[in-house]
């Protein structure tokens, strides 16, 4: 097995992160959690992430609003925006490169990373 790929979680809702954190490890991830963006944007200013996944709504900064900054230090790194509402246009717009609805989240996440560089 070669290196693990960098995973950033982003979510404010902590049993979301742990439950992601948990499953992406079980895949042979390595995972970081941070509870909103300003966390996540001062994260990576330190360390590179092959992966970011971000939550929409957050205190402080929405996922949209980080995606921006993120773009700017990390332009490389696969993106992908999740939430309860249709937030697909917005977070494509910030920069993502896809959107899962948070319902289907675990059940498409491992196909998305094992496939995006199709």
């Amino acid at each position: 097995m070669g290196r693990k790929e960098e995973v950033l979680v982003v979510d404010d809702n902590k049993i979301m992160r742990d439950a992601l954190r948990g499953f992406l490890e079980t895949e042979g991830y390595s995972v970081l959690t941070c509870e909103d963006g300003l966390s996540a944007l001062k994260l990576s200013k330190e360390k590179q992430f092959e992966i970011v996944l971000t939550d929409f709504q957050m205190p402080e900064m929405n996922g949209d609003e980080m995606i921006k900054q993120l773009r700017e230090d990390q332009p490389e790194t696969f993106i992908i925006g999740f939430s309860i509402g249709n937030k697909e246009q917005t977070f494509l717009d910030a920069g993502a490169n896809r959107f899962l609805k948070k319902e289907q989240l675990l059940a498409d996440l491992v196909p998305l990373l094992e496939n995006r560089n199709c």
